[in-house]
């Protein structure tokens, strides 16, 4: 056997791959790309991933024989392989120390995915990117326990000092400055005669919302936090006059009336590092443990042995 080192599809990983020798007499099936520590990966897999990488999205417009392929896709099947070859490595690890995840665990995890959708909703979803409902709990699951895995054994040493945390604050006080803004609530009507009866009924916050249900009133929308750039500035002009807990005027923008309830000011001023320090804390946290799991993983690669399917070594 010889051995390579990052043909086409593995570029940037550094493993050691055994390529199997051509003069090997044993049948090789074309289903298998490559083993990782003598487990199979097979295109199969490299295919669902893809569909999984884009979920709720019809990917007709690509289809398997396009992502296998097209040489424009290199890019985007090197990062599909590496997270399947990822993926495998962390599995067996979570195996060996017997982690596993609750039917209630993933119940909850596949409704914070799924949100308000119904069952019929979810199936045309799944449909329309071509993913199996099966497989794809089988990959919530699968997460679930890499991620399990890593904050029990990989990340449960890695913490943050308050003397971190507060040169954070110092080195970034730009980040922490509250931009000028408004909490908005709007009302979008056809006309300005409905408009100007609208104006007439409304006379606080309450009676601005009740309002939605008026036959003449075209659109309700709920509370907006907006910046100065988020909005016209012509329409920026005209509200920050107001104060907050009044109702504007009529303001004709865009072909259509709005009225706005202006529900709260914000003044531009930079944030004492009381405020913000537990919001630094996590986001410290989480970039130490993405640059630990990162050198960790590398080091895990370079004892990865993966052996390359010899039909497939520089066609992909």
């Amino acid at each position: 056997m010889k051995t390579y080192f990052s043909p086409p599809l593995l570029g940037g990983f550094f493993i050691i791959l055994v390529l199997l020798s051509s003069c090997s007499s044993k049948k090789v099936s074309p289903d298998v790309l490559l083993w990782v520590d003598g487990e199979p990966v097979k295109i199969s897999e490299l295919i669902e991933e893809y569909r999984f990488s884009r979920p709720f999205k019809d990917i007709s417009v690509t289809n398997d024989s396009e992502f296998l392929w097209d040489p424009t896709l290199k890019d985007i099947r090197e990062k599909i392989l590496q997270k399947v070859v990822e993926k495998k490595i962390l599995l067996k690890l979570a195996e060996k120390k017997n982690i596993n995840i609750s039917d209630r665990e993933l119940k909850n995890r596949i409704a914070f995915y799924t949100g308000e959708m119904n069952g019929v909703e979810l199936e045309r979803l799944l449909y329309r990117a071509n993913i199996d409902k099966k497989k794809w709990i089988t990959k919530i699951k699968e997460e679930m326990i890499i991620r399990n895995y890593l904050e029990k054994y990989i990340f449960s040493q890695i913490t943050v000092t308050p003397k971190d945390v507060k040169k954070y604050y110092d080195d970034n006080k730009s980040q922490f400055k509250l931009k000028e803004g408004m909490k908005l609530i709007s009302m979008l009507f056809k006309t300005r005669l409905d408009a100007e009866k609208a104006l007439k009924e409304i006379k606080n916050k309450e009676t601005f919302i009740n309002f939605s249900n008026k036959e003449y009133h075209d659109n309700y929308n709920e509370s907006v936090v907006y910046y100065k750039n988020d909005i016209p500035k012509n329409i920026w002009d005209i509200l920050v006059k107001y104060k907050k807990g009044s109702i504007s005027k009529i303001i004709f923008f865009n072909g259509g009336y709005y009225i706005f309830y202006i529900e709260d000011k914000f003044v531009p001023k930079e944030l004492s590092f009381d405020e913000v320090k537990e919001k630094i804390a996590k986001r410290c946290l989480e970039r130490k443990k993405d640059s630990y799991y990162k050198n960790w993983l590398e080091n895990l690669k370079k004892t990865t042995k993966i052996r390359i399917n010899k039909i497939y070594r520089g066609k992909l």
